[in-house]
């Protein structure tokens, strides 16, 4: 098992997709061969291993389900509980290259990644371009501090005029 895999797909519905996760997917955040990822949480993004592609999802609600259906007991037990999240599928990574939209979509039993800071930093400015003096820093996101740029020539349309 590979450390950045911390979940697979257990249902498809459209675009939408329920990953039951390990046990070991809990940390805010993780530190693997010098490279940071986020942890697992509402609004996060994890990738989808699905043959030569990453599929890029959002998660946008996590639950937890009990297996024993017992609620007359509420006694914990290892292998009553299971953590699952919703998640909606953006893009999908081939090689660096992000393409959004509903191009390759997961099979049950894919398996669930973490996302390095600079995927997501891909997902959210667009892939990475050689044009690095040209853009300009919006911001960044509230929960990595992950900055969100946008080019230049991408800001405004090559017909713009000022008179």
């Amino acid at each position: 098992m590979n450390k950045l895999e911390v979940g697979s797909v257990v249902e498809v519905s459209g675009n939408s997709v329920i990953i039951q996760m390990r046990e070991t997917s809990n940390p805010p955040f993780y530190y693997f061969n010098n490279v940071f990822y986020q942890g697992v949480s509402v609004g996060s993004f994890l990738g989808v291993m699905s043959g030569p592609y990453k599929i890029v999802i959002r998660i946008e609600k996590e639950y937890i389900e009990d297996l024993f259906r017992d609620f007359s007991s509420q006694e914990y037990n290892k292998d009553r509980y299971v953590r699952k999240v919703v998640a909606k599928v953006v893009g999908s990574f081939l090689g660096d290259k992000i393409r959004y939209g509903m191009s390759q979509f997961p099979f049950i039993h894919n398996i669930a990644v973490l996302l390095s800071d600079k995927e997501i930093e891909s997902i959210l400015t667009g892939s990475e371009k050689d044009r690095s003096d040209t853009k300009f820093r919006l911001g960044e996101s509230l929960e990595a501090k992950i900055p969100n740029h946008i080019y230049w020539d991408e800001l405004f349309n090559t017909h713009l005029g000022i008179f």
